[in-house]
């Protein structure tokens, strides 16, 4: 799914839950990886500190229209859709 992604945004997730390799894929591509904050924050849970050290950025609820206006828009081919 990362590759197909242009950035991903885990809204929740668990210990053991694929999400975190959707993460380390995510950052494995280049890609950006959004962590809302009470996943970043989540005592249970290990490996967002990891994939922040690695470049994950912690989003907050109130931020989340603004980081998807954000995200680069790219089309099947490779060209920014605004290009077009």
């Amino acid at each position: 799914m990362a590759l197909i992604c242009d950035a991903t945004i885990v809204i929740e997730a668990s210990e053991k839950s694929g999400t975190r390799h959707q993460g380390w894929e995510a950052i494995r591509l280049g890609r950006d990886l959004y962590l809302l904050e009470n996943v970043a924050t989540n005592p249970n849970l290990t490996w967002p500190k990891q994939l922040i050290e690695y470049g994950a950025q912690i989003l907050r609820r109130e931020d989340l229209p603004d980081i998807l206006l954000d995200i680069p828009n790219y089309t099947a081919g490779g060209v920014r859709a605004f290009e077009l």
